[in-house]
């Protein structure tokens, strides 16, 4: 039997981020997009796809183990951007600050999970928390000034889960397998 599984940071938006994720629907209104519901929220971490259910409890173990040395971490919202297919936007997310604590939790869980027997992710960590689902754009540059808009949060990264993602009609559920504190 097999779950589909990832690692991820809950992430909750404040009222400034709130208030404008509102606003960018309200401006978007006209065009083809799914939101991300506020309570799904997450920057992930590790993406592990199908996950045989034998092989969880060792990834488990082996990822308390890995990351029992890291320290909470203050991560940052810095604003708003976008991965394209092509000319036009697929995804509106937010973006992360960089920030070197973060990208060695990242090497930690990445190098446990290969030691696990996982494969290693082939595109490079790009910390985000993803917005929205863009199927089609009209006003490209009604985007573009959204892209521009000044975002500042800041939270901190106490812990991380690995979650269960069961795909339904509608949408993605997700249940947390573990929680692990930093």
């Amino acid at each position: 039997m097999n779950k589909r599984l990832f690692i991820a940071i809950k992430y909750k938006p404040n009222d400034i981020i709130s208030d404008l994720i509102e606003d960018f629907k309200i401006e978007l209104e006209n065009e083809k997009i799914k939101w991300v519901d506020t309570d799904k929220m997450h920057l992930t971490l590790k993406f592990y796809g199908d996950t045989d259910t034998e092989k969880i409890p060792g990834l488990i173990e082996h990822l308390h183990g890995a990351v029992k040395n890291n320290k909470p971490v203050l991560l940052s919202v810095e604003k708003p951007g976008a991965f394209y297919r092509g000319k036009f936007p697929s995804v509106l997310f937010l973006n992360l600050s960089k920030n070197i604590q973060l990208f060695n939790l990242v090497n930690a869980i990445s190098e446990t999970s290969e030691l696990c027997g996982f494969s290693k992710e082939k595109r490079k960590f790009k910390a985000h928390i993803t917005l929205a689902r863009i199927k089609f754009i009209k006003d490209l540059s009604l985007f573009k000034e959204i892209l521009n808009t000044e975002v500042n949060q800041t939270f901190m990264l106490d812990r991380f889960y690995l979650f269960e993602s069961k795909l339904t009609p509608k949408r993605a559920m997700y249940y947390v397998v573990e929680e692990f504190i930093l």
